[in-house]
Protein backbone atom coordinates (compact mmCIF):
# COMPACT_ATOMS: atom_id res chain seq x y z
CA UNK A 1 0.00 0.00 0.00
CA UNK A 2 1.54 3.56 -1.06
CA UNK A 3 1.45 5.61 2.04
CA UNK A 4 0.66 9.17 1.51
CA UNK A 5 0.54 11.75 4.38
CA UNK A 6 -2.02 14.51 5.04
CA UNK A 7 0.31 17.55 3.84
CA UNK A 8 0.86 15.21 0.39
CA UNK A 9 -2.86 14.47 -0.20
CA UNK A 10 -3.63 18.18 0.32
CA UNK A 11 -1.14 19.60 -2.07
CA UNK A 12 -1.53 16.77 -4.85
CA UNK A 13 -5.49 18.21 -4.40
CA UNK A 14 -4.68 21.32 -4.97
CA UNK A 15 -2.74 21.01 -7.70
CA UNK A 16 -4.94 18.32 -9.64
CA UNK A 17 -8.03 20.60 -8.98
CA UNK A 18 -5.98 24.11 -10.12
CA UNK A 19 -5.01 22.29 -12.98
CA UNK A 20 -8.30 21.36 -13.99
CA UNK A 21 -9.84 24.82 -13.86
CA UNK A 22 -6.71 25.88 -15.85
CA UNK A 23 -7.70 23.27 -18.74
CA UNK A 24 -11.23 24.45 -18.67
CA UNK A 25 -10.63 27.76 -18.83
CA UNK A 26 -8.27 27.21 -21.84
CA UNK A 27 -10.50 25.19 -23.81
CA UNK A 28 -13.23 27.71 -22.82
CA UNK A 29 -11.36 31.11 -24.37
CA UNK A 30 -9.80 28.86 -27.22
CA UNK A 31 -13.58 27.63 -28.14
CA UNK A 32 -15.22 31.24 -27.88
CA UNK A 33 -12.62 33.80 -29.23
CA UNK A 34 -13.72 32.77 -32.74
CA UNK A 35 -17.05 33.20 -31.96
CA UNK A 36 -16.45 36.73 -30.42
CA UNK A 37 -14.31 38.05 -33.67
CA UNK A 38 -17.23 37.38 -36.10
CA UNK A 39 -19.89 38.63 -33.76
CA UNK A 40 -18.47 42.63 -33.98
CA UNK A 41 -19.77 43.92 -37.25
CA UNK A 42 -17.99 46.99 -36.87
CA UNK A 43 -16.84 49.76 -34.51
CA UNK A 44 -19.01 52.39 -33.95
CA UNK A 45 -18.72 56.03 -32.29
CA UNK A 46 -21.59 57.36 -30.90
CA UNK A 47 -22.20 61.16 -32.14
CA UNK A 48 -23.55 62.62 -28.65
CA UNK A 49 -20.28 61.52 -26.61
CA UNK A 50 -17.87 60.49 -29.07
CA UNK A 51 -17.87 57.26 -27.62
CA UNK A 52 -16.05 54.90 -29.26
CA UNK A 53 -17.51 51.28 -28.71
CA UNK A 54 -17.58 47.42 -30.86
CA UNK A 55 -21.00 46.60 -32.56
CA UNK A 56 -22.42 43.59 -31.27
CA UNK A 57 -26.10 44.54 -32.26
CA UNK A 58 -27.73 43.49 -35.57
CA UNK A 59 -30.45 45.33 -35.54
CA UNK A 60 -30.87 48.91 -37.13
CA UNK A 61 -31.10 51.06 -33.86
CA UNK A 62 -27.61 51.00 -31.94
CA UNK A 63 -27.58 51.77 -28.15
CA UNK A 64 -24.48 54.02 -26.98
CA UNK A 65 -22.70 51.98 -23.83
CA UNK A 66 -21.88 55.04 -22.11
CA UNK A 67 -24.53 57.18 -22.65
CA UNK A 68 -27.26 54.78 -23.37
CA UNK A 69 -28.79 56.95 -26.60
CA UNK A 70 -30.64 55.69 -29.37
CA UNK A 71 -28.46 55.78 -32.98
CA UNK A 72 -29.02 55.39 -36.32
CA UNK A 73 -27.02 53.18 -38.06
CA UNK A 74 -28.04 55.24 -41.06
CA UNK A 75 -26.66 58.12 -39.50
CA UNK A 76 -23.33 56.52 -38.41
CA UNK A 77 -23.10 55.35 -42.33
CA UNK A 78 -23.04 58.88 -43.81
CA UNK A 79 -20.71 60.38 -41.30
CA UNK A 80 -18.34 57.91 -42.22
CA UNK A 81 -19.07 58.37 -46.35
CA UNK A 82 -18.40 61.74 -45.54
Amino acid sequence: MIHLSFSIAICLFITITTGLIFLIWIFYTHTNYDNITYQTNELSQCPYCTYTFLNYQKGQIQLCPRCHCLIDKNILNKEKDT
